[in-house]
């Protein structure tokens, strides 16, 4: 069964700080301070993947996560990691359907989360339970952080909720931001590459250019070494009369 549901502010603990009016307890904080850390530690995408799907794994204490991430360009292609708690790596894998199957995590939930941009929980008739949080950054949707406990129907509490929204938040920001400087080094890679054909063109041209002076050099100098006698040869009338043409009169006022 399906669920969405709204942000619900909680009464403050002792030592609770206040943030973007939810109150996280202290080990949220140092949770998200963790988190922080092996953003800056991992500035890689594949990197950041495996800290955040650890930490949310061990903070909350499920037994496996999902994070399915859209292409960048919008639409229904996307990629999709996982990792159980008792896994090593995560996986990239093909498809949520293919994450369903390995963990768990309903492809129907990280599918709705993802499509709505808004956190939706799952519980099983027979046990289990999981939630889906969306990855939103300036209004765009990045795709959606799932995670699931097959034993306990009420393992996703409401703190643990509002933990995971941070953590979305802060890894919705990491990834636009690698996304947006990848594209930065595509378009200076194409740019560059452009400068370099454009560059071997010229010089083929100039190179070109070289050979053929070149060549009219050595003509002209052969012509000059070659030093031949100079003659005249006259026109005789018949020959003049046979083609006019030889000779161009003209008239000067």
């Amino acid at each position: 069964r399906l669920s969405g549901e709204a942000a619900t502010p909680k009464e403050p603990a002792q030592g609770a700080v206040l943030q973007t009016g939810m109150w996280l307890d202290p080990l949220d904080v140092a949770a998200l301070l963790r988190l922080l850390r092996a953003m800056d530690t991992h500035p890689g995408e594949a990197d950041l993947v495996r800290e955040v799907l650890r930490l949310v794994i061990r903070e909350v204490g499920a037994t496996a996560a999902v994070l399915s991430l859209t292409t960048g360009h919008g639409g229904d292609g996307g990629r999709v990691v996982y990792l159980t708690a008792d896994g090593r790596e995560p996986v990239w894998g093909q498809s949520l359907a293919e994450a369903e199957r390995q963990t768990g995590v309903p492809a129907a939930l990280s599918q709705a989360c993802r499509d709505q941009g808004r956190v939706v929980r799952w519980t099983a008739p027979a046990g289990g339970a999981a939630v889906a949080v969306p990855l939103l950054t300036r209004g765009q949707g990045l795709g959606s952080l799932a995670l699931a406990n097959r034993l306990v129907r009420a393992a996703f509490t409401p703190r643990h909720v509002e933990l995971l929204r941070l953590v979305a938040r802060q890894v919705a920001f990491a990834l636009m931001a690698q996304r947006q400087l990848a594209a930065q080094r595509e378009a200076r890679s194409a740019l560059e590459a452009l400068v370099d054909q454009r560059t071997e063109a010229l010089q083929a041209s100039l190179e070109s250019l070289q050979s053929a002076q070149q060549a009219l050099e050595d003509a002209l100098n052969a012509l000059i070494a070659g030093d031949h006698a100079v003659t005249d040869n006259w026109i005789g009338d018949a020959e003049l009369e046979a083609n006019p043409g030889l000779v161009k009169t003209m008239s000067v006022k």
